[in-house]
């Protein structure tokens, strides 16, 4: 019988142990960052899944929330495709595409940022790392931008 009660308690130690690292490589993973290299040429490191992404020009955005993205920010603009105004319009705005609001960006706790190789949202990558937050450059000018923009 104590053999009996002995081999239950290790086997209930060992699941627990199993399932105790499970949990922390899940962690892990979540927490992980893939290296991707922007429009700029910059290597920047996003996380794997981010779960926060504000948007800085409507194209990426449009991108994004074609597939099935939820943004916790957007640019301001009226040149949204009707397909996607209604899911898109409880985003709060972080100001117009060449005059981005950080003070907005950053309330927002963005784990990720998305813009366009313009000279107003390359500016914002030193203060944006500051803060560890990955800012993602990217021109979108052909489909085939448009494939490596999903893809990323």
């Amino acid at each position: 019988m104590k053999k009996y009660i002995l081999l239950v308690f290790v086997v209930i130690i060992a699941l627990a142990g199993y399932f105790l690292l499970a949990r922390g490589q899940h962690k892990l993973a979540a927490n992980a960052a893939v290296s991707v290299t922007d429009s700029t040429g910059a290597k920047v490191h996003i996380p794997a899944e981010p779960k926060r992404i504000v948007f800085l020009n409507a194209s990426n955005l449009e991108i994004f929330a074609s597939i099935g993205g939820k943004a916790v920010g957007r640019p301001t603009s009226t040149s949204y495709p009707d397909d996607i105004k209604e899911s898109i319009k409880d985003i709060p705005e972080v100001g117009m595409i060449h005059a981005p609001n950080l003070e907005k960006i950053m309330s927002l706790k963005p784990d990720l940022v998305v813009g366009t190789n313009v000279p107003f949202h390359v500016m914002l990558r030193k203060p944006l790392e500051m803060a560890g937050v990955p800012l993602y450059l990217n021109m979108i000018n052909s489909y085939e931008d448009v494939l490596k923009s999903i893809d990323d």
